[in-house]
């Protein structure tokens, strides 16, 4: 092999070897935004069920009606927030749409039917998770809607 060949050999395996890393690099970047995303989403979860507890603590101890704390409850869902865009929304265990921060018109709809851009039935699927830790969905933003 002449010594041109042997260095552009050379000089090859280095730029796989930096591409290889650059990949790596892109990969573990993605899982730590990913667990990020997750772990906010995760202690916004714990937030919400904490703020309906202690309304459902306050009917219970007769100190306000059901009514009123669903609508209270409601109200201090509505302005939670995760990340730069994330939001919550809430629906029961048959897909009824009960409060949307941005979409006010679904509140009251079966959205049982509804599928997203990637063919998932997304709020059956979400009444059906009910209390696993994780999913995942494809949806637009109030952005992109």
């Amino acid at each position: 092999m002449t010594l041109n060949r042997k260095l552009a050999s050379v000089i090859a395996m280095l730029w796989l070897g930096l591409i290889a890393i650059g990949i790596l690099g892109a990969w573990q970047n993605r899982t730590s935004m990913v667990n990020d995303r997750r772990d906010q989403l995760s202690t916004l979860i714990d937030e919400a069920y904490t703020t309906t507890e202690h309304y459902a603590d306050l009917v219970e101890n007769k100190m306000m009606s059901e009514n009123e704390a669903k609508r209270l409850a409601l109200d201090s869902l509505r302005a939670a927030r995760y990340g730069t865009d994330g939001y919550i929304s809430v629906s029961d265990s048959h897909a009824i749409i009960l409060m949307h921060p941005f979409k006010p018109a679904m509140v009251g709809k079966d959205m049982s039917s509804f599928v997203d851009s990637g063919g998932n039935k997304l709020f059956l699927d979400i009444a059906k998770a009910g209390n696993k830790p994780a999913g995942e969905q494809v949806i637009s933003r109030p952005a992109d809607s």
